[in-house]
């Protein structure tokens, strides 16, 4: 259903961590609408990488304008895209996953001596 879209929504009004579906999104080049509870978590520029709607007339003005717009949709798209590729990366997080599993298992062993 997300590569068929043209525009993503989060209208998410509970906030619990990281919201994959709106990185997902965003990898996927699509502009994202979303509440402002959906952007905690999520490091992107507000109006250029990801859209904020707070009111139902935001939410009616925003989609329109990212459907009826091929430029403005495509722009935000893109800007999101690049967002994710630059701040989301595998690499520094499974470094940390290792120094953690390496830490903890020293910690095992020296419980264990």
């Amino acid at each position: 259903y997300l590569a068929a879209a043209s525009v993503a929504i989060a209208p998410m009004l509970l906030g619990r961590g990281v919201q994959n579906k709106i990185l997902e999104a965003m990898a996927m080049g699509k502009p994202v609408v979303a509440s402002q509870l959906a952007l905690e978590g999520i490091d992107a520029e507000v109006g250029s990488e990801i859209m904020l709607a707070r009111n139902p007339q935001e939410w009616a003005e925003k989609i329109t304008d990212l459907l009826c717009d091929h430029r403005l949709r495509h722009s935000v798209g893109l800007q999101a895209r690049k967002r994710v590729e630059r701040t989301c990366r595998w690499a520094p997080c499974v470094e940390t996953l290792v120094r953690a599993c390496v830490e903890a298992g020293q910690n095992d062993r020296e419980d264990h001596a």
